[in-house]
């Protein structure tokens, strides 16, 4: 629920503000790595894991879901919407701030006559 809220939070910046990269990091955390976090830890203690390798596995899918969540992203913009069946650009288009769009505006040229 947090990552939803977290995610609804950052949708409702005006679009084209930077984002301190840490929230939307965080963000991608909450909605992916806590679901991979609590599958693949479980993993580990069922299977008589140490505290030491649970932490390892933790860590793991922590890192596996910020890296899932900015690989589509990236899809999102990358690739043909008939291979992934949602529509290019939907994350600009339903304003949803991510790392990619993130970065992307701030290697805009910045307009001082603006």
């Amino acid at each position: 629920m947090k990552g939803s809220h977290a995610e609804h939070k950052l949708s409702s910046f005006p679009f084209g503000k930077l984002i301190d990269e840490h929230k939307i990091i965080e963000t991608s955390r909450l909605l992916t790595s806590s679901l991979l976090i609590g599958a693949i830890t479980s993993g580990g203690i069922i299977g008589g894991g140490t505290n030491h390798q649970i932490d390892e596995l933790s860590n793991f899918a922590a890192n596996f879901g910020i890296a899932y969540q900015l690989s589509d992203h990236i899809v999102d913009l990358m690739v043909n919407n008939r291979q992934t069946g949602k529509d290019n650009f939907s994350d600009i288009k339903n304003n949803q701030i991510n790392l990619v769009v993130n970065y992307s505006l701030q290697m805009l040229p910045f307009d001082s006559s603006a």
